[in-house]
């Protein structure tokens, strides 16, 4: 069954937060109207990633909330995950989707450059998500996206 996004909070979460505060945290944020949880690409590199991916999975999944990894798009034939966020646009796309046998949600971060929402549409992607629009300590790896290009294009 292809789990969908509903209306809601896209919660990103990450993963290089000590493990027990982490899960701790996500525990008690579960138990909210969450729309989806992103793992961002940011595991420690002495981490087992994949059981802690298995582990938000547990949570998430129980309260009927799709997850997402960031990136990693290998890791969808090993894992039940919903879906994957691109930060840029992929190149194997067309490889991902043959290799799975089954439905899953794709998304992409777009900066300033609205080609990207062009290419998320033809190439049939579920959703565009807009970078960072305020400075902030945890968005400070993308172009903030400014209000001027949103209301000149209507979005």
């Amino acid at each position: 069954m292809r789990r969908s996004i509903p209306e809601g909070i896209y919660l990103i979460i990450d993963p290089s937060v000590s493990r027990n505060i982490l899960l701790g945290k996500l525990k008690e944020v579960v138990l909210e109207p969450i729309a989806a949880v992103q793992i961002w690409d940011n595991f420690k590199a002495d981490d087992n990633w994949m059981e802690l991916v298995e582990e938000i999975l547990q949570l998430c999944h129980a309260q009927n909330i799709p997850v997402l990894i960031n990136n990693r798009w290998k890791v969808l034939a090993q894992l039940e995950l919903d879906g994957i966020h691109f930060d840029d646009k992929p190149d194997q796309l067309t490889q991902l989707r043959q290799e799975l046998n089954r439905e899953i949600i794709i998304g992409i971060t777009c900066g300033n450059d609205l080609s990207v929402v062009n290419w998320a549409n033809d190439n049939g992607l579920d959703y565009v998500s807009f970078c960072s629009m305020f400075p902030s300590s945890t968005a400070n790896s993308c172009e903030l996206v400014t209000l001027t290009l949103l209301k000149k294009q209507d979005l």
